[in-house]
């Protein structure tokens, strides 16, 4: 989850934005992110079956990572790295809970 911020501003900048603008279009896929992790975390409260919901966001995050080393287009990697966060951001607080 934490490279995902170090590489980022890297694959943004390949799509022709300067620098100010790539670490701009960080933002969203943070925000959509924290989106998925509070859905994420109250749907597994509330059906109080955490594994199903790891294992889900498990295979999304790896869907992202296999979109991340199959291609070499930035804007195609650029969606994947939403794919990598929302799947991965919620397997901590489900896996210590």
């Amino acid at each position: 989850m934490y490279s995902i911020s170090l590489f980022l501003p890297t694959i943004v900048s390949k799509m022709a934005y300067s620098n100010k603008q790539s670490q701009l279009m960080t933002v969203p896929l943070y925000v959509v992110g924290c989106i998925a992790a509070i859905a994420g975390g109250y749907l597994s409260d509330r059906s109080k079956k955490r594994g199903v919901y790891m294992i889900f966001f498990c295979v999304i995050a790896i869907i992202g990572f296999l979109l991340l080393i199959s291609t070499t287009s930035p804007h195609m990697q650029y969606a994947a790295t939403f794919f990598v966060v929302s799947g991965c951001v919620l397997l901590r607080p489900c896996q210590v809970s």
